[in-house]
């Protein structure tokens, strides 16, 4: 059984169809919202009646980037306990720090390997995984 309902950040259009051609893939009972920042992710989750089960952020993006925004998540007791994970590459998450990291339920790697990251997802996805 997998997540019905997932919000994506992040702001490059190429990862962002990828993910959402993945999630077709997965499920077709899978619904996501997407934003490009945290900014608006933020805002959409503190005035929303109906949350996502589950949030997938890129690190590095404009207004508000991943690392903030995971903060401001955990900060608000309406939201905190949302999983939340990193969707970025290796490099990028080896340079967070891990006060920041702990805050994350985990991270999904970028990859060209469409197999590997369909396998990362679902993984993710997975109610019982959690």
């Amino acid at each position: 059984m997998y997540f019905k309902s997932i919000m994506l950040v992040e702001d490059d259009i190429d990862d962002k169809e990828l993910f959402c051609s993945i999630l077709k893939e997965i499920s077709p009972n899978i619904t996501c919202v997407t934003f490009s920042n945290g900014k608006d992710a933020l805002e959409y989750l503190i005035t929303s009646q109906r949350l996502p089960e589950i949030i997938i952020t890129d690190i590095d993006m404009y207004l508000m980037d991943g690392k903030e925004f995971i903060i401001k998540l955990r900060e608000n007791e309406r939201i905190k306990d949302i999983p939340a994970y990193a969707y970025t590459t290796p490099f990028m998450f080896g340079h967070v720090e891990s006060e920041i990291k702990d805050n994350f339920s985990g991270h999904v790697f970028k990859t060209v390997d469409f197999n590997e990251f369909e396998y990362a997802l679902r993984k993710i996805l997975c109610k019982h995984n959690m």
